[in-house]
């Protein structure tokens, strides 16, 4: 596959926190596991909508690319907009 597929679709996971090595998840019906996290970052940034910026409404994400059992890899991320009820989506398949 020649260059990256961007979906950006929630995800059903099977972890709270960090995903880890044999840790599944749900993209459009289908499980997944995750064989290996190969790398992971976090990035912070500000909505171009908010006038008065600050570290409260700064917008926090946690970035993975991990390989399934399925040999796929995928980058996936931890919005923690809502520090209540965090969400995880598939940002897009690498390969």
């Amino acid at each position: 596959m020649s260059g990256a597929e961007f979906f950006c679709d929630r995800l059903e996971v099977s972890w709270e926190g960090a995903p880890k090595e044999g840790e599944s998840f749900t993209w459009r019906g289908k499980e997944y596991e995750i064989r290996t996290i190969l790398t992971s970052w976090r990035k912070w940034r500000t909505p171009a909508t908010v006038a008065h910026k600050t570290w409260r409404t700064r917008r926090h994400q946690n970035f993975y690319h991990i390989r399934t059992q399925t040999d796929e890899t995928f980058e996936i991320f931890l919005d923690r907009a809502n520090k209540a009820k965090p969400r995880w989506f598939l940002l897009k398949r690498l390969s």
